[in-house]
């Protein structure tokens, strides 16, 4: 009985507030809206970060000691180091991959592009991408480009020229040569930029020294596969023990998770992220403790009647509680469909994955429940003053 007096009671206060009950929800919808914004991008980013090592067909990886991440031109290590590797017990095979950071000249506009050159040797799947794999024969070609189709719009242009049965011919800028180059885009594949790289180009390894003038002994990343029921992390064990401080070895997993741990820890965007989450839990629980303490001031002597009438703490805490629950979800669902919509315009003009994901309407739901009952907490020392004798002030 007294739970039910306390939800009709909380049901009657809010539709009394009137005009000022829409600048509440309005506020707590923006918070909410905020954190989902956050959590999205911030997904976004790191789910940029980690697609290509992810899309990699490898078991372990070999860099430079000196390694960062792959948003980083990776520094170079001797080919003879995955030579050596590839006589280790339980390894199948390696592959060297290569990878620059390059510009192109777009010849129908003369637009510069700034892009990621990846390169490998031809028919060795370095990929389990299928659109990649299907371009082998194209990418054993002399001075043959493919291109990713989910470049940001510079590379617009040239996906519709290709998609219009030509093969755009981009200048190759390399400082290692006195002439100009030029490649061909002769395929698409599908896989989507990063926060920092706008566009992708794949080339085989014969290409890239062609135009680069790069020794082909100098390897940017070595893959190595292993043989059937090898297990991972012993194998990582035992070509660290090998190659001791000449190169580091990372299994997917763990190079996947350097990728992510950049941008989450080694970069100030993961702390902007996180800050403005919490930025946007401040907000809401400063709206909803707003519209808690107007409530409550206006209907004090209301209160003061009802302690003196033997109604205990907890029917307050339940009625104030239910109020704050009530404005929080009101405004979460909207904040869902507002941000859904947000996020498809978003994500085609950005190319980056914004979803919302199970875990982020999960996590959000919680964050805004908690806010109430924060909200709540505070809001309630406000009912320890309201005595009988408030009737009479």
């Amino acid at each position: 009985m007294m739970l039910v007096t306390a939800l009709v009671l909380a049901y009657k206060q809010l539709l009394h507030r009137g005009l000022k009950l829409i600048g509440v929800l309005a506020g707590v919808f923006v918070a909410i809206l905020l954190m989902f914004v956050q959590l999205g991008f911030e997904n976004a980013l790191y789910e940029s970060a980690i697609k290509l090592p992810r899309s990699m067909n490898a078991d372990l990886f070999i860099t430079s000691p000196q390694y960062i991440c792959m948003a980083h031109i990776p520094p170079w290590f001797s080919s003879e180091v995955l030579t050596e590797v590839a006589g280790i017990d339980g390894v199948a095979s390696t592959l060297p991959m290569y990878i620059l950071t390059v510009n192109f000249q777009n010849v129908e506009d003369g637009k510069t592009l700034s892009a990621w050159l990846l390169a490998a040797t031809p028919f060795n799947k370095a990929f389990l991408n299928a659109d990649i794999n299907s371009l082998d024969d194209v990418l054993a070609l002399p001075e043959t480009l493919i291109l990713d189709s989910y470049s940001r719009h510079d590379y617009e242009p040239i996906v519709k020229q290709f998609k219009s049965g030509k093969n755009p011919e981009l200048l190759v800028t390399s400082i290692g040569k006195s002439l100009q180059s030029s490649g061909s885009i002769r395929g698409l594949f599908k896989l989507g930029p990063t926060f920092t790289i706008d566009g992708t180009f794949i080339t085989s390894d014969l290409n890239m020294f062609r135009w680069f003038m790069i020794p082909s002994d100098r390897i940017s990343l070595g893959m190595v596969r292993l043989k059937p029921g090898t297990d991972p992390k012993i194998a990582k064990d035992a070509i660290h023990d090998y190659l001791g401080s000449r190169a580091s070895v990372y299994t997917k997993e763990e190079f996947i998770s350097n990728e992510r741990d950049f941008y989450s820890t080694g970069t100030p965007i993961g702390f902007i992220f996180r800050s403005g989450l919490v930025v946007g839990i401040i907000v809401g629980v400063v709206f909803i403790f707003q519209a808690l303490l107007g409530i409550i001031n206006d209907n004090i002597k209301e209160y003061a009647v009802l302690k003196a009438m033997g109604y205990s703490a907890s029917f307050f805490v339940i009625q104030i509680a239910s109020i704050s629950v009530v404005i929080s979800l009101s405004t979460y669902i909207p904040a869902v469909i507002i941000g859904k919509i947000s996020f498809i315009f978003a994500s085609d003009a950005i190319k980056l994955p914004l979803e919302m994901s199970i875990t982020d309407l999960v996590t959000v739901m919680t964050i805004v429940l908690g806010m109430g009952l924060i909200s709540t907490a505070l809001a309630i020392r406000k009912l320890q003053n309201a005595n009988p004798v408030d009737l009479f002030a």
